[in-house]
């Protein structure tokens, strides 16, 4: 059976196609649209840019033979269904599908999905941070065997200012402060693996489970705050349409990682999209603690 997850971003749409067979879940296809949409609020229309974008999901959908889709939206979708819900619609009306507005505790849910699962699907023996540094908002996660907690702070690469860090001043406080270890994932994270890799083409399979050091991080950081935007827009592995924001996407992920007082993180190629995807084969198949998810790259 053929399924399909769309996650609709601030910064990115993205499209994931996944295939199960014979117990094995693959993937067939994982499509990336750098859309910005969260400009469309300010502007009160949906650009050609989107439009476009919209229409090659949908060809996409059709062109794979998707049996179960799920299209999920989040902190830009939120704003658009209170500002300027004709757009929302006009979304729905191009897609062909129904279109959930997953709430903020719903995204931090199928984020930790989709990074745990990416990373071996166990809850580790002590508590860690899942932390995904989106467009319009960033979600930390405690997750442990005995809880999940999620806190989402309307702060992303996209959205960011220098008083936007108080709103994290909670990392400091119980549960979060029992942290040791944390994930990130998300565009913020998984561009991190390809510039250190040096990745010209996205390649999930390299950056899942690679390990970047707070002060890794902090150079980075620095490197890039000396280069003009049309030189960052040359560097290896930083795709030219998040060079005006990969730098306070990084400093977001940098400043919860010093709070929360762990030497650095995993990334995982896993996230929201891995996990709307999950959540949706999941709840086809009734034996799904038997599927196989380790050739699911997205």
């Amino acid at each position: 059976m053929i399924f399909g997850a769309i996650d609709l971003g601030t910064q990115t749409f993205r499209l994931g196609v996944a295939e199960v067979s014979e117990g094995l879940v693959s993937a067939k296809s994982s499509r990336l649209f750098n859309v910005r949409l969260g400009k469309v609020i300010e502007e009160r229309k949906l650009n050609q840019k989107i439009q476009t974008a919209l229409m090659d999901i949908k060809e996409n959908v059709k062109h794979f033979g998707i049996q179960r889709l799920r299209v999920c939206g989040t902190e830009a979708i939120r704003a658009l269904a209170q500002k300027a819900p004709n757009i929302l619609e006009e979304i729905k009306e191009i897609l062909s599908h129904p279109l959930e507005i997953l709430s903020p505790q719903e995204e931090g849910r199928l984020t930790a999905l989709g990074a745990s699962t990416a990373l071996g699907g166990t809850v580790a023996p002590q508590p860690i941070c899942i932390i995904d540094v989106g467009g319009g908002s960033t979600e930390t996660i405690y997750y442990s065997s005995q809880e999940i907690l999620i806190k989402s702070i309307k702060i992303g690469a996209v959205k960011f200012t220098e008083e936007s860090f108080k709103e994290f001043s909670f990392l400091s406080s119980h549960p979060f402060s029992q942290v040791k270890k944390a994930t990130a994932t998300g565009g913020t994270a998984t561009t991190l693996g390809a510039m250190l890799l040096q990745l010209s083409q996205y390649e999930p399979q390299k950056i899942r489970g690679l390990f970047v050091n707070r002060e890794t991080i902090s150079s980075l950081i620095k490197k890039l705050s000396v280069l003009n935007l049309d030189e960052r827009k040359k560097i290896i592995g930083l795709e030219p349409e998040r060079a005006d924001i990969i730098i306070p996407g990084l400093r977001i992920l940098l400043h919860v990682v010093k709070n929360l007082d762990v030497p650095g993180v995993t990334i995982s190629d896993g996230g929201l999209l891995m996990g709307i995807l999950i959540d949706l084969i999941k709840k086809e198949y009734d034996d799904h603690a038997k599927l196989d998810w380790r050739r699911l790259y997205l």
